[in-house]
């Protein structure tokens, strides 16, 4: 027989193999070139023709001729154990042949069958469930999809295999079916598996392709239906489904007790499974509406759950949510309460979380118990510490992330004494190569993290407590490097904040600077409440009869608000406390619009029965105690008009008869005098209206 191309060349490489087998100083390279030529040689049909001279070549060298040996030697019996695992390989393959016709044949006939009289899937009393996971179990196929529900939404594509009316069919069966089937719990079996019924899934597949066909479906439905529709949603266990929150839009009373149970299961259960709801409403990227909120918080309050991991979604769940002041006090006095049980009790776990909650919403009184906490440890002092500021601040997992930006610079001053007053630097463990990190190791973590957060607060509160902290001796042995953290810090805090496009062009055209810290926000309403002064004396057209009208205070706030937002040439925003929703509420906000910073305005109208001493508390207490607390609004006016029915206030201490512009005066200089509060470095003034002035002829 000839030779083909292939073999033709294969032939040709032997020569050069040949002379490389031979010359190779590597024994193993020896090797592998004289099996190259060994394969060429038997594929070309040549093995046999060449074999003489392969012998005579390699006489001198052992190995090859027991490679050789080898090759040529017939391949040895199979064992038992082989022949009978060749069979049953065998046997497998024809059973799946045979069971692959089998399919291919019943799929045939249930086309045929469905095609003949494709409204046996849809009947609206009794739709067929054993033909509706059929053509799911196709759609999944088709699409490759993991998840019932996706598959079934892409229902359109029966088309392809069944027809129109058949797809059409499926559709009108799946909206059928969710109608009829009673809704219910997949069983939990020993060893926490999970049985769920088909009808279960195809009645939550049914409910996705309705919502998606029709976004006012939920509208349309009957009471009954929309009940029916919540259960399916909750307790089958298949997601959160999207289309419940327009359920619950559409039919609030009959769905929100549904979803307040499944909540309340979720939170009280201790098996294992998905947590669909908790999960949910614990992302912090999601806005959930009030009548939510509320049963959450309901909820989560009423009763502990039994499970640690349920407890810290709870706790990731109310800090997400906006509270009242009620709620939070009863948060407040909550945790408190069941802190000094379960710190009692020694449940550490628990107690520990309780901490959490009211460093949330009571910082001060959190680092209180937290140090009241170690303290009680006794010889375990240490030990409490790493565990309770590895559960709290560990930088990887806090259990309450983002706390320490809204904490006061005295709280986290307080914090950094007290993590480095136990997790001292020359305690830290030292590590060599690869290892997992424990609990004290998180716990150097969180004093990292505590740190970090005094250094990045701007301001020079934020400065003087890292000055404070470098010149105590409990950090003696890093009061140098403390001192450059501070130093550093002031470097930063002078740099000027960058500019965005918009704010340079704004700049540019209209030149209007952005507003980019309180001081400055300070400084341009300032010269705004001249400009509004300046205008009601000496403008064309004023309002300063309107003004001085006024009966009450509340008309003089929403006139100032107005004002206000008039000038504001998109640098800042003003608003009344009925839009602030948290905290002790200023008569007026001003907040900036490039940066996360305000003003705070108490207004006083002068025609009321308000004495120098009012005036003096209303700006020592209600202003600079009360109202420049938050981080953000460190700064503040007390806004007294004046509208003409009262001449003369009575300087306290001296007695001395004070006339309007007096009055702002005298004000102002004990507002010069208010440098600080309980929350770090405040600025305020006193600012007159008079709307008495006449307008000189």
């Amino acid at each position: 027989m000839p030779l083909s191309a292939d073999q033709y060349r294969a032939l040709n490489d032997v020569s050069w193999l040949y002379d490389d087998f031979l010359s190779q100083s590597n024994e193993d390279n020896q090797r592998i070139a004289f099996n190259a030529v060994l394969d060429i040689l038997k594929k070309a049909g040549q093995l046999e023709n060449e074999l003489e001279k392969l012998r005579e070549r390699i006489k001198n060298t052992p190995i090859l001729i027991t490679d050789l040996n080898a090759y040529l030697s017939p391949p040895p019996a199979p064992s038992e154990d082989e022949i009978k695992l060749r069979r049953q390989s065998k046997k497998i393959d024809v059973e799946r042949k045979k069971q692959q016709e089998k399919d291919k044949n019943s799929w045939v006939e249930f086309k045929k069958n469905i095609e003949a009289n494709p409204r046996k899937i849809c009947n609206q009393q009794n739709p067929n469930a054993g033909y509706l996971l059929n053509l799911t179990t196709w759609l999944e196929r088709r699409t490759k999809a993991n998840d019932h529900s996706k598959a079934a939404k892409n229902w359109r594509l029966l088309e392809e295999a069944f027809g129109r009316s058949v797809a059409e069919a499926y559709r009108d069966g799946m909206k059928a079916i969710w109608r009829v089937t009673e809704p219910m719990h997949p069983e939990r079996k020993e060893g926490n598996g999970i049985v769920t019924k088909w009808v279960t899934i195809l009645s939550f597949s049914g409910l996705e392709i309705e919502a998606e066909e029709d976004l006012q479906w939920s509208s349309k439905l009957s009471n009954s239906e929309a009940e029916r529709a919540a259960l399916h949603g909750c307790v089958s266990e298949q997601g959160y489904p999207e289309w419940l929150d327009a359920l619950i839009d559409s039919h609030p009373h009959i769905t929100l007790p549904i979803i307040k149970q499944e909540i309340h299961t979720e939170w009280i259960s201790t098996l294992h499974g998905a947590l669909n709801f908790l999960y949910r409403y614990g992302s912090s990227s999601l806005v959930l509406s009030v009548p939510i909120q509320q049963l959450l918080f309901e909820v989560i309050t009423d009763i502990e759950p039994r499970d640690l991991g349920r407890f810290d979604h709870g706790i990731k769940i109310l800090k997400n949510l906006i509270l009242d002041d009620e709620q939070k006090n009863k948060l407040i006095s909550l945790s408190k309460r069941r802190f000094k049980r379960h710190s009692k009790l020694a449940n550490n776990d628990y107690a520990l979380r309780y901490l959490a909650l009211l460093l949330l919403f009571d910082a001060s009184s959190s680092i209180d118990f937290l140090e009241q906490w170690i303290d009680e440890g006794a010889e375990q002092k240490y030990d409490r510490a790493a565990r309770g500021f590895s559960l709290l601040f560990d930088r990887h997992d806090p259990l309450i992330a983002g706390l320490l930006g809204n904490v006061s610079v005295g709280d986290l001053e307080r914090l950094l004494r007290l993590v480095y007053s136990y997790i001292r630097p020359e305690d830290d463990i030292v590590h060599d190569g690869v290892y997992s990190p424990g609990t004290r190791d998180n716990a150097e973590g969180a004093r990292n993290t505590i740190l970090t957060a005094l250094i990045e607060r701007p301001g020079a509160d934020a400065f003087r407590a890292m000055h404070r902290i470098a010149s105590d001796p409990l950090f003696a042995v890093r009061a140098t490097r403390f001192k450059e953290l501070a130093r550093s810090k002031a470097e930063n805090d002078s740099e000027l904040l960058s500019w965005s496009v918009p704010e340079l062009l704004k700049f540019e055209n209209e030149h209007t600077a952005p507003v980019k810290t309180g001081n400055d926000l300070l400084r341009v309403v300032l010269a705004v409440l001249n400009d509004i002064q300046f205008q009601l004396t000496q403008g064309e057209v004023s309002s300063r009869s309107l003004l001085e009208k006024a009966q009450d205070e509340g008309e003089v706030k929403n006139w100032l608000v107005e004002q206000m937002n008039y000038r504001s040439r998109g640098r800042f925003h003003a608003y009344r406390e009925a839009e602030v929703s948290q905290g002790n509420k200023p008569d007026i906000i001003i907040a900036s619009t490039s940066a996360q910073c305000e003003v705070a305005i108490e207004v006083k109208h002068g025609g009321m029965k308000w004495s120098y001493r009012d005036f003096e508390k209303a700006l020592r207490k209600q202003l600079a105690e009360d109202y420049l607390k938050p981080i953000t609004r460190r700064h503040g006016i007390l806004l007294i008009s004046h509208h003409g029915k009262r001449q003369f206030w009575q300087e306290t201490g001296t007695k001395k008869k004070l006339g309007f512009v007096d009055l702002i005066q005298s004000l102002n200089d004990i507002a010069r005098t208010l440098l600080e509060n309980e929350a770090g470095p405040i600025e305020g003034k006193c600012f007159g209206i008079d709307a008495t002035l006449v307008k000189p002829k």
